[in-house]
């Protein structure tokens, strides 16, 4: 509850809108795998990101969020070697029509697994 009697109308606390998107995947050498691009005249809500290395690779990874001209914007979450990170975000990050969720390595070998959750409404 919000301070005055109102409620919060996101999608992790209000089962009644939006397609649930659960998506996953593996990017092995440098590059990137995309894991979502939001649909035409929709907005994606992400709930949480998991990226972790696998295979003891020294590398860099990314959960990066890109525009529709593949243009990046920011990242959600990293990870190094086989240590990785996870988010949940109390309040969803909005991310706009045509926009991707991708993985991406920025070393010439090595390789990292992600995860994401979230709504399109």
């Amino acid at each position: 509850m919000l301070s005055g009697g109102g409620q919060l109308n996101t999608r992790t606390l209000n089962g009644d809108t939006g397609t649930q998107i659960t998506k996953s995947g593996t990017q092995t050498n440098a590059g990137s795998t995309i894991l979502h691009t939001v649909t035409a005249g929709k907005s994606f809500y992400l709930t949480a990101a998991n990226l972790f290395g696998v295979n003891g690779a020294s590398v860099w990874g990314y959960i990066q969020v890109t525009d529709a001209a593949d243009a990046t914007q920011y990242n959600i979450s990293y990870c190094y070697d086989r240590f990785g990170y996870s988010h949940d975000f109390i309040y969803p990050v909005k991310i706009p029509e045509g926009y991707k969720v991708k993985i991406v390595i920025d070393a010439a070998t090595g390789e990292a697994r992600g995860f994401i959750h979230g709504y399109e409404i």
